[in-house]
C-alpha cells in the first residue's frame, strides 16, 4: 500500500487502453510470440515514445515522464524492454536524491481504471542482460596514448636542451693546438693520397671547403683565422700595406710594429689574460709581436730556415711541461705554398712529392703527440689559409701598357693590385677599367659588398682583380706558375680543415664553414669569452661532440612533426577501438532539463 493511498482515477489522466505508438516496428526484430504492438515491459509499466533521438518512457503512476539518450534506434526498443526502468547515473543521484514511494508488503493495490495488457512470456525469456553503466568518473581509453604523447614531447624538449648545453667539464684545462700548413689546397685530398692524414681524419673530423677572406692571401688570411674578424674589421687588409696618415709601410719582411696588429685580439691574447694560462707559438704571422702589448709566453721569431722537426719540439715541449700550463698552441709550415707558386698546382709530380711530405709531418706530429702522453687530451685543428691557382706566362695583365708609372703608386701586386693615384683618381680608373677584359676594377666604395673589403683606411682607392690564372705584372714577365688572392668564392681558394680531439666528433665530414667561424669554435673549446667578431658558431656545431647541430628551426620542426605524428596515431588506435568494441545499450542515463522532479516507484 502506498504511502499516499490508493490513486483516484483520472489524477493523472486517463490511463490508455492501448499502446500509443509504440517503438516502431522495424527497429526491433519480429517474432511470431510478440504482438504486432508489442505491450510495455512489465517492470516498464507505460507506453514507449521515439521523440528527438530519444525514448520517453510514460508510466501511468510517475507525475514526470523520464528522458533518456540511446546509442541507436534498435537500442531504443530494447534498452528499455529488457531492462525495465532506467537507472539514474550516480552522479545525478548525488545532486538530486530522488523521491520514491515506499512499498506495503504483498501484492500492491492496483488503480482504478482498465486492466494493462500483460507482455508474452517470451519477452522476458529473450531479453539479454542489461550492460552495466560505464561509470562517468573512468577516465577515457585513450588516456595512456595522451600519457605517452607527453613523455615523448618531454624527452624531445630535454634533448634540445641538452643539445643546447654549454661547454663539456674537463678533468683538467682543454688544451688545442693550430697547426696551418700554408697553401694546401682543398681539392689536394681527392687528388693525392695522405695516409697518415686520412688517418686524422677517420678519427676526427673534416671541413672539406673553408671558404676564406677577401683577399685570399697569407697574412689576412691567418689574422682572420685566430680573431674572427673580416679583413676590413682586423686591419690586416693584404701582405703589402700603407697607410697614408702615418706614411708606414707593411709588408711580409716589414710586419714588426704593432701599429698594424693593434685593430683586434687574437686568441692567444685572449687566452694569456686568463688565469692560469698560456699561449705558445712556432712562427705564426702575428705571435712573435708585441700586439696590445702581450705576446704568447712562448714563442719563436719567424725564421723560415728552421725545420718543421725543431718548431714540432719546441711546441710539444711547452706544451708537457710549462707553468703555467700552455692550453692554446700555433705551429705554422710554408709549404705546399711554396711549392705551388713555384710549380703550379697542376704539377702533379712536384706537388707530390712535397705534399707526402707534408704527410710525413702529420704523422710526426701524431706520434710525438702520444710519446708525450697528449694524444688523447688535446684538440688538434689542422688547417690552411688559402688555396692555389694555375697560372701560365700566357696569361699576364701588364699594367705599365695601360698606366704611366708617374701617375700612381702600386702598394700591392698580383692578383689583387692596389692602386694609389698620384692625378685624379677618376681619370685613373678610367684608364683601368679599360685595360684588360680579364681584370675587374672597383672603386673603393664600389668594391662588391660580399667581400667585406671596404671600411678601413689601409684599403687603397682603386683595386683591381685579375681573373682566375691570370696575373697582374710591370713590364717584365713572371716566374709564378701558381697564385692566390683570387675571389674567395672560387673553390681553388678554398683551404680544409680536419680535427681531432676530445672535443670532437669522430669520423663525421662537414661540407662547408666560413673560416671567421673557426675563432668562435676555438673559444668554446677553450672555454674562453670570445670578441666581437664576425663569425657564426652555429655553423661549426656539427663538429663538436658536446654540441646539438640541429639549429633552432629545425628542432622546432622536428617537434612539432612528432606530435603530428603522436596526435595521428592516437587518433587512429581510438578509431579502431570503437569500431572493434561491441555496441552498447546506452552510455548514460541522462534526464532532460525540464525533468526537475522526478520519481520513480
Amino acid at each position: 500500500m502506498d504511502t499516499e493511498g490508493p490513486r483516484e482515477a483520472g489524477a493523472d489522466g486517463p490511463e490508455p487502453t492501448a499502446p500509443q505508438a509504440p517503438c516502431s516496428q522495424g527497429t526491433y526484430p519480429r517474432d511470431p510470440a510478440f504482438p504486432a504492438f508489442p505491450a510495455p515491459h512489465p517492470q516498464a509499466g507505460g507506453n514507449l515514445k521515439l521523440t528527438n533521438q530519444k525514448v520517453r518512457c510514460t508510466r501511468g503512476r510517475l507525475r514526470h515522464p523520464i528522458h533518456f539518450k540511446v546509442s541507436s534506434a534498435a537500442s531504443r526498443c530494447r534498452g528499455v524492454a529488457r531492462g525495465g526502468p532506467p537507472r539514474l547515473s550516480p552522479e545525478r543521484t548525488r545532486q538530486r536524491p530522488l523521491r520514491t514511494r515506499r512499498r506495503r508488503a504483498g501484492p500492491r493495490p492496483r488503480a482504478r481504471g482498465p486492466p494493462r495488457p500483460q507482455a508474452p512470456a517470451a519477452w522476458a525469456s529473450r531479453a539479454p542482460p542489461r550492460p552495466a553503466l560505464r561509470d562517468a568518473t573512468r577516465p577515457p581509453a585513450c588516456w595512456c596514448h595522451v600519457v605517452i604523447m607527453k613523455v615523448l614531447v618531454m624527452l624531445l624538449l630535454s634533448a634540445v636542451a641538452s643539445g643546447c648545453r654549454g661547454n663539456f667539464s674537463y678533468s683538467q684545462p682543454p688544451k688545442l693546438l693550430l697547426v696551418s700548413f700554408d697553401g694546401f689546397r682543398a681539392d689536394y685530398l681527392q687528388d693525392y693520397e695522405f695516409p697518415h692524414l686520412q688517418s686524422f681524419i677517420k678519427d676526427g673530423v673534416l671541413v672539406e671547403h673553408v671558404k676564406n677572406v677577401f683577399i685570399t692571401k697569407t697574412f689576412p688570411n691567418h689574422y682572420s683565422i685566430v680573431t674572427g674578424l673580416y679583413e676590413e674589421s682586423h686591419g690586416i687588409v693584404a701582405n703589402s700595406m700603407y697607410d697614408r696618415v702615418t706614411k708606414k709601410h707593411f709588408s711580409d719582411a716589414d710586419d714588426k710594429d704593432p701599429f698594424w696588429w693593434n685593430e683586434a685580439v687574437p686568441i692567444w691574447v685572449t687566452n694569456e689574460l686568463q688565469e692560469n694560462r698560456s699561449s705558445a707559438a712556432a712562427m705564426w704571422p702575428g705571435t712573435d709581436i708585441l700586439i696590445h702589448n702581450t705576446t704568447p709566453s712562448y714563442f719563436m721569431n719567424y725564421n723560415p730556415s728552421v725545420s718543421f722537426e725543431e718548431r714540432l719540439n719546441n711546441i710539444t715541449t711547452w706544451l708537457s711541461y710549462s707553468n703555467p700550463p700552455v692550453t692554446f698552441a700555433t705551429l705554422y709550415w710554408e709549404e705546399p705554398d711554396a711549392s705551388g707558386h713555384k710549380y703550379g698546382p697542376e704539377d702533379r709530380d712536384n706537388m707530390r712529392r712535397v705534399l707526402n711530405e707534408i704527410d710525413g709531418f702529420i704523422g710526426s706530429l701524431v706520434q710525438k703527440l702520444k710519446l708525450v702522453g697528449l694524444w688523447e687530451n688535446i684538440n688538434v685543428i689542422i688547417t690552411s689559409d688559402h688555396g692555389m691557382s694555375q697560372c701560365s706566362e700566357k696569361r699576364l695583365i701588364n699594367l705599365d701598357h695601360c698606366l704611366d708609372p708617374s701617375s700612381y703608386s702600386l702598394i700591392d701586386l698580383s692578383p689583387v693590385a692596389a692602386i694609389l693615384p698620384k692625378i685624379n683618381k677618376t681619370e685613373v680608373y678610367d684608364r683601368l677599367k679599360n685595360c684588360s677584359p680579364h681584370m675587374n676594377v672597383y672603386l673603393k666604395e664600389d668594391i662588391p659588398n660580399r667581400f667585406y673589403y671596404q671600411h678601413n683606411d689601409r684599403i687603397q682607392p682603386i683595386i683591381a682583380v685579375a681573373d682566375e690564372g691570370w696575373r697582374i705584372v710591370l713590364n717584365k714577365s713572371s716566374s709564378k706558375l701558381g697564385d692566390h688572392g683570387y675571389d674567395n668564392s672560387l673553390p681553388s681558394m678554398h683551404p680544409f680543415l680536419a680535427a681531432h680531439g676530445p672535443a670532437f666528433h669522430r669520423g663525421y665530414k662537414h661540407g662547408t664553414i666560413d673560416m671567421v667561424d673557426i675563432y668562435p669554435m676555438m673559444c668554446h673549446i677553450l672555454g674562453l669569452p670570445p670578441r666581437p667578431h664576425n663569425g657564426t658558431f652555429g655553423r661549426t656545431k656539427c663538429l663538436l661532440a658536446d654540441q646539438w647541430c640541429i639549429n633552432l628551426p629545425e628542432a622546432i620542426g622536428i617537434v612539432v612533426g612528432a606530435l603530428l605524428v603522436l596526435t595521428t596515431l592516437t587518433c587512429l588506435i581510438v578509431v579502431m577501438q570503437n569500431r572493434l568494441s561491441a555496441p552498447h545499450s546506452f552510455s548514460r542515463l541522462q534526464l532532460q532539463e525540464d525533468d526537475d522532479d522526478p520519481l520513480i516507484g
